[in-house]
């Protein structure tokens, strides 16, 4: 059994050599192989043991002519050098797994461990912040809309109210209060601020966006143990 990614594309290798096969695409498709796995949560060891045995995946691609009988003691050298290194090896993946016994994958347990407190953790940051602060934030948002568009519609009353106040009921208590070119002049005003409030409103939505997407890919990678692509 291999534990590493290395020491599997290095005995891979030699057995292609060995059947007269030269071509690195194939070793770089097994790399890819490995990322695909270690991206998925698999250990190297895990990956590995997915593939199967080198010396099975080099018969796959060997010529038609190729003899097994005359390639055995080559095999049998490189398996020799391999297994060299096979004890530091075993010892190296006992210490980092903690294998219980040979039969224990305890690699997958440490997996599970880490998405076990992921999810508590995602839990408790649900039920102690995110219970009440995402409301907050999206009434904010409410009424920051509320009061930009009080701003637009603000000076367009007082303008009509104005220019025809003898139309209006509010109109003498307009009037009275300020003259026609005050009036406007606020109501300018009031709509200048209503464009500035305008300028960021889009952008503190997108930001709320963001925020939402972040908290979905926190909660998708710690309750499915995959790396979210949204």
């Amino acid at each position: 059994m291999y534990y590493t990614k290395a020491q599997f594309l290095e005995v891979l290798k030699a057995e292609l050599l060995k059947r007269g096969v030269t071509d690195n695409e194939i070793l770089e498709d097994f790399e890819q192989h490995f990322e695909i796995g270690l991206s998925e949560g698999l250990t190297e060891a895990q990956v590995c043991e997915k593939l199967g045995a080198p010396t099975e995946i080099a018969n796959q691609y060997a010529p038609e002519g190729y003899n097994e009988n005359t390639a055995t003691q080559n095999v049998n050298q490189t398996e020799n050098n391999v297994n060299q290194n096979q004890g530091q090896q075993n010892a190296f993946a006992e210490n980092n797994y903690n294998y219980g016994n040979a039969n224990q994958t305890a690699p997958q347990n440490n997996g599970d461990n880490a998405d076990v407190a992921k999810i508590i953790g995602v839990i408790c940051l649900d039920v102690f912040v995110l219970v009440w602060a995402i409301p907050t934030l999206f009434s904010l948002l409410i009424s920051y809309w509320g009061v930009m568009i009080s701003f637009f519609v603000t000076p367009v009353v007082m303008i009509i109210g104005i220019i025809f106040g003898s139309f209006f009921v509010s109109s003498p208590i307009i009037i009275s209060m300020l003259t026609p070119a005050a009036g406007i002049f606020a109501a300018l005003i009031l709509f200048g601020i209503a464009l500035i409030m305008s300028a960021f409103c889009i952008d503190i939505w997108k930001g709320f966006g963001k925020l939402m997407q972040a908290i979905a890919r926190l909660h998708y990678e710690a309750f499915t143990g995959k790396k979210a692509t949204f």
